[in-house]
């Protein structure tokens, strides 16, 4: 094929569609009450033979001000936890502007994420929360398949939007 061949370009195109869908599936199970296994059925397996020798060995979810959730298993009690702890309810998830960098089985990809939600406060108050910052991922195909190798959510500003009866 020529370097920049039919073939080729179409190929890139229903790469950065797949990494689209998969950002999408991840949104989707967040914006499905955190369900853990959904979130981590989306990223890499934990092993070393699973990761390229230039990749991280485990995947890897970062937010500021979470802390690095290194592996599966990590990833899956984090969001786990959030879903038991019943703060974080009906939240939609709305990332745009996305840049996606394909080169082979690895790409990069960057988000603007404007997230809305209702949380609940521990004396039983409702507020509603905006979030507003970008994510940068990284991406392996695996077996055919475009997953995360590491998810990282730069939080710019995280604040009430609205409070219930305000006017």
């Amino acid at each position: 094929m020529a370097e920049n061949s039919v073939e080729q370009r179409l190929r890139r195109i229903e790469d950065v569609e797949a990494i689209r869908r998969l950002k999408a599936e991840y949104c989707a199970a967040c914006d499905a009450d955190n369900d853990a296994d959904a979130v981590v059925a989306l990223f890499v397996g934990d092993s070393p033979e699973d990761s390229p020798a230039n990749s991280p060995q485990v995947p890897i979810w970062e937010a500021t001000g979470s802390g690095a959730k290194r592996g599966r298993a990590e990833i899956h009690r984090y969001f786990a936890d959030l879903r038991a702890s019943g703060r974080m309810r009906n939240s939609a998830h709305n990332v745009t502007n996305a840049i996606v960098d394909v080169d082979g089985d690895r790409a990069i990809g960057r988000w603007r994420v404007i997230m809305l939600y209702t949380a609940n406060l521990p004396d039983g108050d409702v507020v509603f929360m905006r979030l507003i910052g970008w994510y940068r991922d990284t991406f392996r195909r695996v077996d055919g398949r475009w997953l995360f190798e590491s998810l990282y959510c730069e939080v710019e500003e995280h604040a009430p939007y609205a409070v219930p009866g305000a006017s």
